[in-house]
């Protein structure tokens, strides 16, 4: 039983040495069991070299938690991995060194960092992914999306985090771009709706001969007041409504000034014409 023991610790010292490390769970997983084997060994011969793989995992880890990139893009982060693993390596070759730790032959550290850092890197593209595929849309369905929705949409996009892809950046302009565009079609759509009914309510005034002088007047103030932002064509249109009402006004004026005139005595006609008379004479 003895030697079963024994043989069963030593073959558990042995399988350390061949332990990969290639992912983040693999480094957690290798941590509890040099963990294990560590207590197997407590107050014996092999104690101090299994406590060096321990120590060795702990600044692995360390070195792992220290790649606090914030929310910037794939590609930069993995800049800035490449760039902080380089200065890691070095520093960690010298803290082997200070701490006179000979790590397993098996255990390429430069690998097993940078297969650490892709799994980061390939993690940090996966939530790029993740976060741009439930809005990226076909053009048909954008081209049938309302105001509200396209709004809506174009607002989460515009605010899209900062940890995209480039890729994934580029796929959120291109469709900003065509919701933009939507946007514009539905708010010149509502624009030609209000013009329409704009110009329905100053139907009366493509003939205003019938028109008394409120109606005309009110026809004239709604003419001066569009509901919204007018195209050359019907900014003319409205001008020229404009002219026709003011014309029919005067025309009104000059009809009222006539039934006043009828209205006066003889002599009071006899004296106005003579004013007018002079008027004509020295204008």
């Amino acid at each position: 039983m003895l030697k079963e023991a024994v043989d069963a610790r030593n073959a558990a010292l042995t399988a350390l040495d061949d332990l990969e490390i290639l992912n983040a769970e693999a480094l957690a997983e290798a941590a509890v069991e040099v963990e294990r084997v560590r207590l197997l060994f407590v107050g014996r011969r092999d104690e101090e070299q299994i406590n060096d793989l321990a120590n060795l995992l702990s600044r692995i880890k360390a070195d792992m938690g220290a790649w606090d990139a914030g929310e910037v893009g794939v590609e930069r982060l993995s800049e800035l991995l490449t760039e902080q693993i380089s200065h890691q390596l070095l520093e960690l070759q010298a803290w082997l060194e200070q701490q006179d730790i000979e790590p397993p032959p098996q255990w390429e550290l430069e690998t097993i960092y940078w297969a650490l850092a892709a799994e980061r890197v390939a993690a940090a593209r996966r939530r790029s992914a993740d976060w741009l595929r439930p809005r990226l849309l076909e053009d048909d369905d954008i081209a049938e999306m309302d105001q509200v929705r396209c709004a809506s949409l174009e607002q989460e996009l515009a605010n899209a985090p900062g940890y995209l892809a480039q890729t994934d950046r580029a796929a959120v302009d291109r469709q900003l771009e065509r919701l933009r565009g939507r946007l514009a079609t539905l708010a010149e759509e509502a624009r030609v709706a209000k013009v329409a009914a704009w110009k329905h309510e100053l139907a009366a005034s493509e003939d205003p001969t019938a028109l008394d002088r409120a109606n005309t007047e009110m026809l004239l103030r709604l003419l001066e007041d569009p509901p919204c932002t007018l195209k050359s064509d019907e900014a003319a249109w409205q001008c020229t409504a404009i002219e026709r009402l003011t014309a029919h006004l005067d025309a009104l004026s000059l009809d009222d000034l006539v039934a006043r005139i009828q209205r006066l005595s003889a002599p009071m006609r006899a004296a106005l014409f003579e004013r007018l008379s002079q008027l004509r004479a020295n204008p």
